[in-house]
C-alpha cells in the first residue's frame, strides 16, 4: 500500500493492521531527500521502521529524490552530483539495511521528462551503477530495485549493447488501470526481463510499487467500481508471478488521512478498505497453486493453499471477466451471470466479506471476486470449482469474419464460435442473410465445443445482390442448451471492390 506521508502515520499504521497491509512504500525519514548534505536521521529512521514492523508491515524505502541539488533548481531532474548522491544513497542504505534489505531507485525516470528532465538513459545507467558499487561490496544481500515501466525497463535498464544495464536485483512498474488480461501479459514480460538481463538474475522480483483506478475512470457506481478493481488487480501480477516463479509485491495508490498530489486514487474511508481487508483477510498467508479456468476467457480463477496458519482450508477466488473501452465508462457486463457449487464444507463471500449461503445461485458480476474456502486440499476444491456449473450472458463468443474473397454463388459468411466457459456446449447457430440473399441453410449445429475451442461456421450463399455503398448487414441468434442469446444486428460487412473481383472483403 502507498500510505502517503502527507497523513497522519499512527492512523496509517492503525489502518495496515485494520487492513492486513504487509508492505508500505516509503516513510517519513525513509526516503533519501532526509538524508542529504550530509544529514543522517538515523534514530528516527528506525524508530519508524519499528513502528510500521510492530504493525505487521515492510517498509521499501525509497531513494528519491534530492531535491536540494537537482539539475534544474526547482524541478525534478537528475542529481547536479552524481557521487553526492551516491553517498546519500549509501548513508540511509547503511543505517537500514538490516532492517529492510530492500530500496527503491529512482521513481519515474522518464527521459528527459517527468522525472528525468534534462537527463539521458546513460546517466540514468551509470548512476544506478555508481549505487551499486558503493553498496555491494559491503551489503551485498541488499536488494536494489530499479526502472520504473515495462517499456523503460525494456529499453532502458536492461537495452542491448549499452554500458552499464540491468545493475537492479529486481525491477519496478507501475500498472495503473483497470485490471484486465493485459496486465497479466505486461507483469509477466516484467518477469521476463529482470530473470534474464538483471545482474542477479532478478532476484528480488517483480515490484509494482503503483497501481490503482480511481473514480473518473468509471461513468456511474464509481467507488464501488475501484473497490471491485482491488482484488483483480493484486490476483493478475500474484499470477504472472506463480507462472513466473517470481516474487512479486504489490503496493496499491494509495491511502492518507490528508490530501496529496494525486489524491484522486485516494480510497481512505472508501469501500475499497472494506474490500481489501476481505481479500487479505481470505488469503493472508496463503500461496498460490494455479490459475483456474485458463481455457474460459469468461471466467477468472485462482487456487490457493495454506500451509502457514491453523486455518489450512483450501481458498479460491472467482469472478467474470469484463472488457473496459476507456476512462469514463464502466466495464461490461458482458459475461455477468450465476456459478452453481456441489459439494460440502464450503464457504463462500463476496468481496465486501458478505456471507453467500445459496452456493447453487453465486451471482457473478465483473470484476467482483467471489472467495472459496473449502474444508479440503485444493486439489478437491479445484474438482468442484472444474465442476461448476456457469449460467452467463455470453458463453460462445460469435465473431463474424471477413470474407475471403469476391462474393459469387456457393460461397460462404463465415462465422467463427468460441467456447469461453468451462464446459463443453452444444449450440445452433441461426443467420438471416443480408436483404436479397439466400443461404443454402440458415442454421447450424454447434456439436460439442470444448472450453476453449474455436470453430468456423460457414453458411454457404446460393443467392445474393449487391447495393451501391457495398455494405450489407446481418442477424443472429444462437441457442445454447435451450437458452437463447440474441443478436438483432450483426456488426455490417462493407465490399471493398466489385463482386467480380478476387480481392478480400473486410468488415467495417
Amino acid at each position: 500500500m502507498a500510505f502517503r506521508t502527507e497523513g497522519d502515520q499512527n492512523a496509517h499504521r492503525q489502518a495496515a493492521r485494520d487492513m492486513g497491509v504487509k508492505w508500505a512504500r516509503g516513510a517519513t525519514y525513509c526516503i533519501v531527500d532526509e538524508w542529504q548534505n550530509g544529514r543522517t536521521p538515523t534514530a528516527a529512521a528506525r524508530n519508524e521502521l519499528t513502528a510500521w514492523h510492530n504493525a505487521g508491515c515492510h517498509v521499501l524505502p525509497l531513494l528519491f529524490y534530492p531535491d536540494e541539488y537537482f539539475r534544474i533548481p526547482g524541478t525534478i531532474s537528475p542529481p547536479n552530483d552524481f557521487n553526492k548522491f551516491a553517498n546519500d544513497c549509501y548513508n540511509m542504505i547503511s543505517a537500514l539495511q538490516d532492517m529492510e534489505p530492500n530500496f527503491e531507485h529512482w521513481n519515474e525516470p522518464w527521459i528527459n521528462e517527468w522525472a528525468w528532465n534534462g537527463g539521458t538513459a546513460q546517466e540514468y545507467r551509470d548512476m544506478i551503477k555508481m549505487i551499486w558499487d558503493k553498496v555491494k561490496p559491503n551489503y551485498p544481500n541488499v536488494n536494489l530495485i530499479g526502472g520504473g515501466s515495462v517499456p523503460f525497463n525494456r529499453d532502458i535498464l536492461y537495452a542491448k549493447n549499452s554500458t552499464n544495464t540491468g545493475y537492479a536485483d529486481g525491477s519496478v512498474s507501475h500498472a495503473y488501470g483497470v485490471p484486465l488480461a493485459s496486465q497479466l501479459g505486461t507483469s509477466a514480460v516484467q518477469m521476463y526481463l529482470d530473470k534474464n538481463y538483471s545482474r542477479t538474475n532478478g532476484r528480488a522480483g517483480a515490484w509494482q510499487t503503483e497501481l490503482g483506478v480511481k473514480e473518473t475512470d468509471f461513468s456511474s457506481d464509481q467507488s464501488t467500481w475501484v473497490a471491485r478493481c482491488i482484488a483483480p488487480d493484486y490476483l493478475k501480477h500474484m499470477l504472472a508471478g506463480h507462472i513466473a516463479d517470481q516474487p512479486v509485491k504489490v503496493f496499491w495508490f494509495a491511502y492518507s488521512t490528508a490530501g496529496f498530489a494525486g489524491g484522486e486514487y485516494n480510497i481512505y474511508n472508501k469501500p475499497a478498505v472494506t474490500a481489501y481487508s476481505t481479500m487479505t483477510r481470505v488469503l493472508e498467508g496463503t500461496k498460490m497453486v494455479e490459475g483456474l479456468y485458463s481455457n474460459s476467457k469468461a471466467i477468472w480463477g485462482y487456487l490457493f493453499r495454506n500451509d502457514t496458519s491453523t486455518d489450512t482450508r483450501a481458498r479460491a477466488v472467482v469472478y467474470a471477466n469484463a472488457d473496459w473501452f476507456g476512462e469514463g465508462s464502466n466495464p461490461t457486463d458482458t459475461y455477468s451471470g450465476t456459478m452453481s457449487l456441489s459439494g460440502s464444507g464450503l464457504e463462500v463471500y463476496d468481496y465486501m466479506g458478505n456471507q453467500i449461503t445459496n452456493l447453487g445461485n453465486i451471482t457473478l458480476n465483473p470484476l467482483q471476486a467471489v472467495y472459496i474456502l473449502g474444508n479440503m486440499t485444493p486439489d478437491e476444491l479445484k474438482n468442484i470449482l472444474n465442476n461448476a456449473d456457469f449460467n452467463l450472458k455470453t458463453e460462445i463468443k460469435v465473431s463474424p469474419l471477413s470474407f475471403n474473397g469476391a462474393v459469387v454463388a456457393g460461397r460462404t459468411i463465415d462465422v467463427q464460435v468460441e467456447n469461453i466457459v468451462n464446459k463443453p456446449r452444444n449450440a445452433t447457430l441461426t443467420l438471416t442473410p443480408p436483404s436479397g440473399w439466400t443461404l443454402s441453410s440458415n442454421s447450424i449445429a454447434i456439436n460439442n465445443l470444448q472450453p476453449g475451442e474455436k470453430r468456423i461456421v460457414s453458411f454457404p450463399v446460393s443467392a445474393y445482390s449487391t447495393n451501391s455503398n457495398n455494405r450489407y448487414n446481418v442477424s443472429y441468434s444462437l441457442s445454447i442448451q435451450g437458452k437463447s442469446r440474441h443478436r438483432p444486428v450483426l456488426r455490417p460487412y462493407r465490399q471493398l471492390l466489385p463482386p467480380e473481383s478476387r480481392l478480400q472483403l473486410m468488415p467495417t
